[in-house]
């Protein structure tokens, strides 16, 4: 089945310095726990040498457009190993880049097979790999959030750093109230 899917590439730049750092407050475990939230929004992650890369596919989250959910996505685990940068000794040092592109997906007795269409996950890595610490987009996702994303674009490369994701929602009582009040005034001139 070929799909619109949301990709995040996660980039741990010192991997082999962080080897055997499982146990309280070991990197490897906060890498974990960083990607047990796209895990829970129904996402597939692959390990693929030092990257993490995190699938957001409709046939996986029922959803249509997973740029939003991936965006969010990508700012929680930036929160979860920067918080371990505050507590513990032990630096991650990282980078995530998002990136939407096609994608070609197999299920087969409930196992997903992932095959990137063009350059959709080498995408997510390079701009991964421009980043640190920050959450980055690609020029094609920044085009697909235009206007529910703050951004700003980088001095160098083609990247998008992520500032905020706004969230209508805690709007929209307002809105659907001015809305009513603007139609009852319309209806009145008429």
């Amino acid at each position: 089945r070929r799909e619109e899917a949301s990709i995040i590439a996660l980039k741990i730049k010192n991997m082999p310095q962080l080897g055997g750092s499982n146990g309280e407050g070991g990197a490897l475990n906060s890498i974990d726990k960083a990607l047990l939230g796209a895990k829970n929004l129904k996402a597939k992650v692959y390990v693929d040498g030092d990257y993490r890369i995190i699938i957001f596919s409709p046939i996986l989250t029922k959803e249509a457009d997973n740029n939003i959910t991936a965006i969010k996505s990508a700012q929680e685990i930036s929160n979860v190993l920067s918080n371990h940068n505050a507590k513990y000794s032990q630096k991650i040092d990282f980078g995530i880049g998002v990136n939407s592109g096609e994608m070609i997906i197999e299920s087969e007795n409930g196992k997903f097979k992932f095959t990137s269409l063009g350059n959709s996950i080498g995408s997510a890595k390079k701009v991964a790999s421009e980043s640190n610490t920050d959450v980055l987009m690609s020029e094609e996702t920044h085009r697909k959030v235009v206007g529910r994303v703050k951004s700003t674009k980088m001095p160098v490369g083609s990247s998008w750093k992520v500032r905020s994701v706004i969230d209508r929602e805690k709007y929209s009582g307002f809105i659907n109230r001015t809305n009513k009040g603007q139609g009852n005034v319309l209806d009145g001139a008429k």
